[in-house]
């Protein structure tokens, strides 16, 4: 009797379920016809929007464009647009085919996504365009570091690229809607630390490397390559003012002489013997 009875019951629920989809035929293909028009149209939209920018973007030769921003970094940023309008679209004729079917639930829900839709697009956009802003940020640092001769450039371009991105990925998470109060707290006190910890550091190791930088820089002023000096019962012709020190040509070799015991110590600027005559 139970197997009889399970029997009606699985057959009256096949019933039931080809009466809904027969009932509800009109609506499925409306809502497939629905679908596959807003796929064609995003297909469509995509292909312009790719085909508009590569246009715009022919425009400028290699040599008009920043360092790190290239032809092949643009071809990205073009691809990501297209790809994201195409998707947009699809969204939208899914949430009328949903409504179409008359799934409220999945339609209000596909609603409210629609209705932050704006934000998620300047967010996505705002890191997107951090990492490319990044790049080339970094970029210029480092090339400007290495120009001037300053230490650590390559290091010191990573630290401006990843703030970039940090920054730009903060204001897509505020432009959300995510309360981000308590994560820059948060980042303002592993900052301050890290900042203080750098300077303490940097202040008791750097010390006499800092001396010597700036000895070096006034003693540029005082001497150039080629005189003859003595300090320290040291005397030789000068061949090099480096950055921290000073090269001295000495009838035992060549000595180097920290920049700060200029400072520090007496030194005598030998006279040509011309000008003792």
């Amino acid at each position: 009797m139970n197997t009889e009875k399970t029997t009606r019951d699985f057959a009256a629920l096949i019933f039931q379920a080809k009466e809904y989809f027969l009932t509800h035929i009109p609506a499925i293909l409306s809502a497939l016809i629905v679908l596959a028009i807003g796929i064609i149209i995003a297909w469509v939209a995509k292909k312009l929007i790719i085909r508009l920018m590569n246009s715009l973007s022919a425009r400028f030769s290699p040599d008009q464009l920043p360092t790190k921003i290239s032809h092949t970094h643009l071809d990205q940023a073009v691809r990501f647009l297209g790809g994201f309008v195409y998707w947009v679209i699809v969204f939208l004729f899914i949430t009328v085919a949903t409504e179409m079917l008359g799934l409220a639930i999945v339609t209000s829900w596909l609603g409210g996504v629609i209705k932050y839709l704006p934000n998620i697009l300047f967010a996505i956009f705002s890191v997107y365009m951090g990492v490319l802003g990044g790049r080339l940020l970094g970029d210029i640092v480092r090339s400007a570091a290495n120009k001037t001769g300053v230490i650590h450039g390559e290091a010191l371009g990573k630290m401006v690229q990843y703030a970039t991105v940090l920054v730009t990925a903060l204001i897509a998470i505020n432009q959300v809607g995510v309360d981000i109060a308590m994560l820059i707290n948060l980042i303002n006190i592993v900052l301050g630390a890290t900042l203080f910890g750098g300077a303490l550091a940097f202040g008791l190791g750097a010390r006499v490397s800092v001396s010597n930088i700036l000895a070096a820089y006034y003693l540029k002023s005082l001497y150039r390559e080629g005189q003859q000096v003595k300090i320290n019962d040291i005397e030789g012709q000068i061949l090099q003012l480096t950055p921290t020190s000073v090269l001295l040509e000495t009838s035992e070799g060549q000595v180097t002489i920290p920049a700060k015991e200029f400072s520090e110590k007496a030194s005598t600027l030998k006279l040509a013997k011309d000008n003792k005559s």
